[in-house]
């Protein structure tokens, strides 16, 4: 890291460059067959500051596979606790790429530091914003502790979520599917890439794709935007007519949930199903987890046995919080119950 950063300041300047290759060339450089090595370090460097050059910060580093551990998480803290190097904007996301969970912790905290100190909805919006583009990096690198992490601190991130980013997955689940790819190709859908997908993208963009899969979907998708209307409607202090065209998801979740089915983590699938429990129906959303992974399972034949098991995963996850009813009766009066957004009654579900 020292070296990195040594290198960093002597860029551009011949004389420091000459004093810098004579004080490290000399630690690196022991016998003969180090000399490739040292090469392949000094034209790494050369990359770094061709990329500070032009853009002044950092966003983006990767180490090669046989990194150690050690040395990754150096260089990250020299790189991500620099102010010249990267902004403050994209440490969270640095820090996802990384994976390393606790300097996300640390980040964050530092994060709160930095969010506007009187005014609250102010400084809950700089954190929102902060989190949801780190989450998008933790949830399309399939990392669930880090998703989890994130998610803790901020449950409202959710609704700023690129979802046709998240379908746009080199998963060969998407990436076959005709249908979807067509769709994602639309001159709208492209557009909107890199930003929060309201409701009605989402439905006309990913419904066609999503309708074979997803029982109850399309009335679904119809309450979500029902459901925003009304929290817009409630706002204090907020007079201007609802925007249907991009009103957000008040409760993405479980479309973030059945996005982990889709592509066969269990892990993921389970964490957002968790925290989706709190405001919908645990043992309905288990049960269209498991219909949405049999119908995987018969459209993508050589992951057949995967999808199959997963299903029955989820028909577990519906038994074992069915099981916590203490009498028949509490159970059935929870199998007829409605939902706020899904059409019909678990037990139609079922």
């Amino acid at each position: 890291a020292t070296c990195l950063a040594d290198f960093l300041k002597a860029a551009g300047k011949e004389s420091a460059l000459r004093s810098w290759t004579k004080k490290y060339e000399a630690e690196y450089v022991k016998k003969k067959d180090d000399r490739p090595k040292w090469d392949k370090i000094q034209r790494a460097m050369q990359e770094i500051a061709a990329v500070q050059e032009k853009e002044k910060k950092i966003s983006s580093f990767a180490l090669s596979e046989t990194s150690t551990a050690a040395l990754d998480l150096h260089v990250l803290n020299a790189v991500i606790n620099d102010d010249t190097q990267c902004r403050a904007g994209t440490r969270l996301q640095l820090a996802v790429q990384w994976n390393r969970k606790e300097v996300v912790q640390s980040v964050m905290l530092n994060l709160r530091t930095m969010a506007p100190a009187n005014d609250f909805a102010a400084a809950e919006h700089f954190m929102r914003v902060q989190v949801a583009h780190a989450l998008q990096v933790a949830i399309e690198r399939q990392q669930p502790e880090i998703i989890k992490l994130l998610f803790t601190a901020q449950e409202s991130a959710v609704g700023l979520l690129d979802f046709l980013s998240l379908y746009k997955h080199s998963n060969p689940f998407f990436t076959n599917a005709a249908t979807l790819q067509k769709q994602l190709d639309r001159g709208d859908a492209l557009d909107a890439l890199g930003k929060p997908t309201p409701i009605r993208l989402y439905r006309e963009v990913l419904l066609p794709f999503l309708i074979d899969y997803i029982p109850g979907i399309e009335s679904e998708l119809q309450q979500e935007l029902e459901q925003s209307q009304k929290a817009a409607a409630r706002s204090p202090g907020d007079s201007r007519r609802f925007d249907e065209a991009n009103a957000l998801f008040e409760d993405a979740l479980p479309h973030l949930m059945l996005w982990g089915v889709f592509i066969g983590r269990v892990d993921i699938a389970r964490v957002f199903w968790q925290h989706a429990s709190r405001q919908s129906d645990p043992i309905r959303l288990a049960l269209i987890a498991s219909q949405v992974s049999k119908r995987a399972a018969i459209a993508r034949p050589t992951a057949a046995t995967m999808y199959e098991s997963n299903a029955d995963t989820f028909e577990k996850w519906a038994c074992s919080v069915l099981d916590k009813c203490p009498t028949q009766s509490h159970a059935t009066i929870v199998l007829m119950r409605p939902s706020r957004t899904w059409p019909g009654t678990i037990l139609q579900t079922a």
